[in-house]
């Protein structure tokens, strides 16, 4: 009886082993974050629209498509270390890495009358590389990537300095 115990304890250390060895080894999905990717401005469109142009000047981001009569700015950024700051592209497992991270965001100025209301939106892709165990090749795969809001935050802030900012709810 002893002895089929001391069998019973070793199959589940060796279970137990592997378990964890497979569950480090695994990449974990990136978080959705919560934040506020839109603000209302009391200030004057050419006003909000400049302050706009500003930021993307003053941080050297390149911008693809530009009208200012619709209110539309598309910018995207290449080669970013993007995970952490700018978003979140999971946790890269043992044999996994994470790189060549791009951001694509537009914003939207669009001008309400007594009020001007931005939209930032920003989506983020990665390359995870993955070995195979077995036969050690790289598998290579496009991983989507949630934003910390952290870029959405500072280009709102940016527009509202030493102005009166209100949030969706009008506060």
């Amino acid at each position: 009886m002893k002895r089929f115990t001391n069998i019973n304890l070793s199959l589940l250390a060796v279970l137990f082993s592997l378990l964890i060895t497979v569950g480090c080894a695994t990449y974990k999905a990136p978080k959705v974050h919560t934040f506020d990717n839109s603000k209302t401005y009391f200030m004057d469109y050419d006003e909000v629209w400049n302050r706009v142009i500003e930021w993307f000047a003053t941080n050297g981001t390149p911008v693809k498509n530009i009208e200012k009569s619709s209110g539309f700015i598309a910018a995207e950024t290449v080669g970013l270390q993007l995970t952490g700051l700018y978003c979140d592209c999971g946790k890269a497992g043992t044999y996994d890495r994470i790189s060549d991270g791009v951001g694509n965001f537009n914003v939207h100025v669009l001008d309400q009358g007594a009020s001007v209301r931005v939209n930032v939106n920003a989506t983020y892709n990665a390359i995870k590389n993955s070995t195979n165990l077995y036969s050690g090749n790289e598998i290579k795969s496009t991983i989507s990537c949630n934003s910390t809001g952290w870029l959405e935050k500072k280009l709102l802030d940016y527009i509202g300095e030493g102005e009166d900012v209100h949030d969706e709810s009008g506060t």
